[in-house]
C-alpha cells in the first residue's frame, strides 16, 4: 500500500541525505479535471521511472523546485542552502529518486513473485498545464515529506509535498497482481 512506502520511503530517503526524514501519505485519488489542480500551478521537478519489465507503464514523482535543491545539497553533505539550478541538481534527484524506487521494486517483487525493473529517465522541469495533459486518470499519491535536522544544535524540521503518480494501466496490472479487493481502509 502506499502507506507501506511511505515508511519504507522515509527510511531510503534518509539513508540518502543521511537526515531522519519521514513520509506520511496525505491524499490518495484518481486525477481528473476537477482535481488536477490539487497537484499546484508552479513549475515542479518531474522524475518518470518507466517499467522494463513485469509491469506496463511508468510512476511519476513531482517536487518543488527548491525541496529538490536542498535534497540534492544534502546528498553532497552541504548545508541546503541552495538555489534551484537544473544543471546541478536534476541529476541529483533522479540518483535519489532511483534509490526509492530501486527499494521500492525489491519489496514488490517479493510481494508479487516477478522480476520488476525500471529505468529512471532523466529529470525535468514540467508546468502545471503539461500536468493537466500527461496526467489526468493516473492514481495520484500526496505525501507530506518532513526532513530533520540540526543546525548549531538546534533541531530543526522542514517539510513539502511530493506526488507520486501511477500510470492508469500500471494501477491496472498491480491491482490484478496483488489480488483487486482491497481492505477496508487499504490504499493499495
Amino acid at each position: 500500500s502506499e502507506t507501506d512506502f511511505a515508511s519504507r520511503s522515509g527510511e531510503v530517503f534518509g539513508k540518502v541525505i543521511d537526515f531522519e526524514t519521514s513520509f506520511e501519505l496525505v491524499d490518495f485519488k484518481t486525477i481528473t479535471e476537477k482535481n488536477v489542480a490539487d497537484i499546484g500551478a508552479e513549475e515542479l521537478v518531474h522524475v518518470e521511472a518507466s517499467f522494463t519489465e513485469g509491469l506496463p507503464g511508468a510512476v511519476v514523482f513531482l517536487l518543488p523546485k527548491d525541496a529538490t535543491a536542498r535534497i540534492v545539497d544534502y546528498m553532497i553533505k552541504s548545508d541546503g542552502e541552495v538555489e534551484f539550478d537544473p544543471d546541478d541538481h536534476l541529476d541529483g534527484i533522479r540518483e535519489a529518486v532511483g534509490e526509492l524506487m530501486g527499494h521500492e521494486l525489491t519489496k514488490l517483487s517479493e510481494r508479487i513473485g516477478i522480476s520488476l525493473r525500471n529505468e529512471i529517465r532523466p529529470a525535468r522541469l514540467m508546468s502545471s498545464d503539461e500536468i493537466k495533459e500527461d496526467y489526468i486518470g493516473c492514481q495520484a499519491a500526496k505525501f507530506n515529506v518532513e526532513i530533520h535536522y540540526k543546525v548549531q544544535d538546534v533541531e530543526r524540521t522542514e517539510s513539502f509535498a511530493m506526488w507520486k503518480l501511477i500510470a492508469p494501466e500500471t494501477g491496472e496490472r498491480l491491482g490484478e497482481m496483488l489480488g483487486d479487493a482491497p481492505e477496508a481502509g487499504d490504499e493499495d
